[in-house]
């Protein structure tokens, strides 16, 4: 359970290798998700919060932002239509995201794809969406993975949390607001360090 510690151990450091990887990740996916975008007709409000948040708040503020499921892609999408180009050539401005490694770190190249687009693995507790059963445990909010965000935060990191823990089904869209939210959201907030940001 410590593979975020295996993948990230010299993350303190400027380690060059994977900051260039990294770069190359994020500008590659942030322009395909441009030019798929480019496609449909979006519209997006409040965006100015989010990049003022990401340029303007000191370097040691924490940010976390929150949305829901609905996709493999949203992430992608997200960063695609939120952030600008500059953003995808300056990975240290770009988010850390929560992924499941049922799904996301599978194979060695998905482990290396979401390890460059700075994806941080979680053990999540999974459930058969037919029977309601429980087919894994997960790791709970004090598996490393969580503290490893944390200690982003609290170095003035963004992390970005999917905060119903799965993808959400179609037919599940129309009662969405009944699906409760993960707890581990609660201990990112509550651990992470306050700072005072007075907008300028």
């Amino acid at each position: 359970m410590d593979l975020v510690y295996k993948l990230y151990k010299n993350q303190e450091t400027s380690y060059l290798p994977r900051k260039i990887l990294q770069s190359l990740t994020y500008s590659f996916m942030g322009l395909a998700s441009k030019i798929a975008l480019s496609r449909h007709q979006l519209n997006v409000v409040g965006s100015e919060r989010l990049l003022l948040a990401i340029e303007k708040r000191p370097s040691n503020q924490p940010l976390i932002t929150v949305s829901n499921h609905h996709s493999c892609l949203d992430d992608f999408f997200l960063c695609g239509s939120l952030l600008k180009l500059r953003h995808f050539a300056n990975v240290t401005v770009c988010r850390w995201c929560l992924t499941a490694v049922d799904i996301c770190y599978t194979t060695s190249l998905h482990t290396n794809f979401f390890f460059w687009f700075r994806g941080v693995p979680i053990w999540r507790r999974v459930r058969d969406p037919l029977s309601g059963k429980i087919t894994h445990f997960g790791g709970g909010v004090y598996q490393p993975s969580m503290d490893f965000c944390i200690n982003l935060l609290n170095s003035g990191q963004w992390v970005h949390v999917f905060s119903q823990g799965r993808i959400i089904q179609p037919h599940e869209r129309g009662s969405e607001k009944n699906i409760r939210l993960r707890w581990g959201i609660g201990r990112l907030i509550a651990e992470s360090k306050e700072v005072s940001f007075r907008k300028s």
